[in-house]
Protein backbone atom coordinates (compact mmCIF):
# COMPACT_ATOMS: atom_id res chain seq x y z
CA UNK A 1 0.00 0.00 0.00
CA UNK A 2 1.31 3.44 -0.75
CA UNK A 3 -0.20 6.55 0.85
CA UNK A 4 1.33 10.14 0.61
CA UNK A 5 0.83 12.58 3.95
CA UNK A 6 2.03 15.56 5.31
CA UNK A 7 3.57 16.35 8.44
CA UNK A 8 6.26 18.11 10.88
CA UNK A 9 9.47 15.91 11.70
CA UNK A 10 9.20 15.13 15.56
CA UNK A 11 12.48 13.62 15.51
CA UNK A 12 14.91 11.53 14.09
CA UNK A 13 16.47 8.31 15.36
CA UNK A 14 20.29 7.59 14.85
CA UNK A 15 21.32 6.27 11.72
CA UNK A 16 21.89 2.27 11.21
CA UNK A 17 24.47 0.73 9.30
CA UNK A 18 25.69 -2.58 8.13
CA UNK A 19 27.43 -5.21 5.78
CA UNK A 20 24.34 -6.83 3.92
CA UNK A 21 25.63 -10.63 4.19
CA UNK A 22 24.33 -11.22 0.40
CA UNK A 23 26.04 -8.80 -1.29
CA UNK A 24 28.97 -7.97 1.10
CA UNK A 25 27.99 -3.91 0.45
CA UNK A 26 27.06 -1.65 2.89
CA UNK A 27 23.99 -0.10 3.75
CA UNK A 28 22.65 2.57 5.68
CA UNK A 29 19.05 3.08 6.86
CA UNK A 30 17.52 5.99 9.50
CA UNK A 31 13.91 6.38 11.03
CA UNK A 32 12.55 9.52 11.72
CA UNK A 33 8.97 10.23 13.75
CA UNK A 34 6.36 12.20 11.56
CA UNK A 35 3.55 14.06 13.50
CA UNK A 36 0.87 13.86 10.76
CA UNK A 37 -0.55 17.35 9.64
CA UNK A 38 -4.48 16.04 9.70
CA UNK A 39 -4.22 14.59 13.41
CA UNK A 40 -0.84 16.52 15.63
CA UNK A 41 -1.82 13.66 17.97
CA UNK A 42 -1.02 10.54 15.29
CA UNK A 43 2.55 9.47 14.40
CA UNK A 44 3.97 7.84 12.22
CA UNK A 45 7.58 5.70 12.13
CA UNK A 46 8.95 5.75 8.75
CA UNK A 47 12.23 4.49 7.38
CA UNK A 48 14.39 6.18 4.78
CA UNK A 49 17.18 3.58 3.22
CA UNK A 50 20.40 4.70 1.78
CA UNK A 51 23.20 6.91 2.54
CA UNK A 52 22.55 8.92 -0.69
CA UNK A 53 18.74 9.48 0.11
CA UNK A 54 18.88 10.27 3.74
CA UNK A 55 21.81 13.07 3.12
CA UNK A 56 19.53 14.59 -0.19
CA UNK A 57 16.65 14.54 2.30
CA UNK A 58 18.31 16.22 5.08
CA UNK A 59 15.82 15.76 7.20
CA UNK A 60 15.97 17.37 10.68
CA UNK A 61 13.60 17.92 13.36
CA UNK A 62 10.43 20.05 12.69
CA UNK A 63 10.99 20.40 9.28
CA UNK A 64 7.45 19.89 7.43
CA UNK A 65 7.51 17.72 5.04
CA UNK A 66 5.15 15.24 2.43
CA UNK A 67 6.13 11.95 2.47
CA UNK A 68 5.53 9.13 0.22
CA UNK A 69 5.63 6.00 2.18
CA UNK A 70 5.05 2.18 1.04
CA UNK A 71 3.35 -0.03 4.13
CA UNK A 72 4.55 -3.21 3.63
CA UNK A 73 3.65 -6.70 5.70
CA UNK A 74 5.34 -9.87 5.72
CA UNK A 75 5.52 -13.07 7.90
CA UNK A 76 9.56 -13.34 9.46
CA UNK A 77 10.05 -16.46 11.52
CA UNK A 78 6.08 -17.35 12.42
CA UNK A 79 5.52 -13.42 13.07
CA UNK A 80 4.19 -10.39 10.92
CA UNK A 81 6.17 -7.32 11.14
CA UNK A 82 5.22 -4.08 9.03
CA UNK A 83 7.72 -1.84 7.56
CA UNK A 84 6.83 1.95 6.39
CA UNK A 85 9.75 3.04 3.89
CA UNK A 86 9.73 6.66 2.84
CA UNK A 87 9.54 6.52 -1.21
CA UNK A 88 9.96 10.44 -1.78
CA UNK A 89 9.75 13.00 0.37
CA UNK A 90 9.51 16.65 -0.41
CA UNK A 91 10.24 19.68 1.81
CA UNK A 92 7.12 22.24 2.69
CA UNK A 93 6.97 25.37 3.79
CA UNK A 94 6.33 26.07 7.74
CA UNK A 95 2.46 25.96 8.16
CA UNK A 96 0.85 28.96 8.76
CA UNK A 97 -2.38 28.83 11.15
CA UNK A 98 -5.25 30.50 10.22
CA UNK A 99 -5.80 32.35 13.67
CA UNK A 100 -2.29 34.13 12.63
CA UNK A 101 -3.17 35.27 8.84
CA UNK A 102 -4.58 38.45 8.62
CA UNK A 103 -8.39 38.94 7.85
CA UNK A 104 -8.50 41.24 5.18
CA UNK A 105 -11.51 43.97 5.72
CA UNK A 106 -12.94 47.03 3.73
CA UNK A 107 -11.44 49.04 5.34
CA UNK A 108 -7.71 47.13 3.54
CA UNK A 109 -8.88 49.00 0.40
CA UNK A 110 -8.61 52.48 -0.67
CA UNK A 111 -11.77 53.17 -3.13
CA UNK A 112 -10.30 56.99 -3.46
Amino acid sequence: MIITVQGRILDAMPPMSGISQNTGKEWKSQQYILAVDDNPEDYICFQVFGAERIASYDLKRNKRVAVTLEIESKEWNGKWVTNISCKQCWIMPPKVEIEQEKQISSNDFNYN
